[in-house]
């Protein structure tokens, strides 16, 4: 039986990309367990660029701004 994995990649602006590989069992807890892992790490990759780019200057053309205002 071949080994199962839940993978991802993150690809920088500046075209170079990142792999994420989570290696599970072949159960329904295992994947969800994995899932949560995935979640987590991608998770941390992107708050680790939000504080570069907060510390590398402002926004460049093209980024996307985040209104912190209430919607509604």
């Amino acid at each position: 039986m071949a080994a199962t994995e839940i993978r991802g990649e993150l690809k920088y602006r500046d075209g170079l990309k990142k792999e994420i590989i989570i290696k599970t069992e072949n159960n329904l807890t295992s994947m969800i367990v994995g899932i949560k892992k995935l979640n987590a790490d991608v998770s941390g990759l992107l708050t680790d660029l939000v504080v570069q780019e907060q510390f590398c200057g402002g926004n460049d053309k093209g980024d996307l701004q985040v209104d912190d205002g209430e919607l509604g």
